[in-house]
């Protein structure tokens, strides 16, 4: 009996413990996961997507956009989504990065 005190004791420790660290746990692990995810879609895009064409250009340099010569078009199916690791894709839907987008529009 002391042994299962014991154990469920240590593990409420833990919990509180991982509880208290959360912050850590996002800034040190999750997050530079997620940079690198990120990076990584990047990279891709910008090896597959296709320039803009002389109108957008002119479009993109008139919104604001510094180096428009640098932007790429990629057309895909879905969004992608950190579906193969669930810590980033929980994380990714928790902090609004990635997940459903509702959209309200108003007049």
């Amino acid at each position: 009996m002391k042994m299962v005190k014991f154990a469920a004791l240590t593990l409420i420790a833990i919990i509180i413990a991982l509880a208290l660290s959360y912050e850590k746990i996002i800034t040190g692990i999750l997050l530079p996961q997620y940079i690198d995810w990120a990076h990584e879609i990047e990279r891709k895009g910008l090896d597959i997507g296709v320039p803009l064409n002389k109108k957008e250009l002119l479009l993109a340099s008139n919104i604001g956009i510094e180096h428009p010569e640098n932007v790429r078009i990629v057309y895909v199916n879905e969004v992608p989504f950190p579906y193969e690791n669930f810590a980033l894709k929980a994380f990714g839907e928790a902090v609004g990065l990635v997940g459903e987008v509702n959209i309200l529009l108003t007049n």
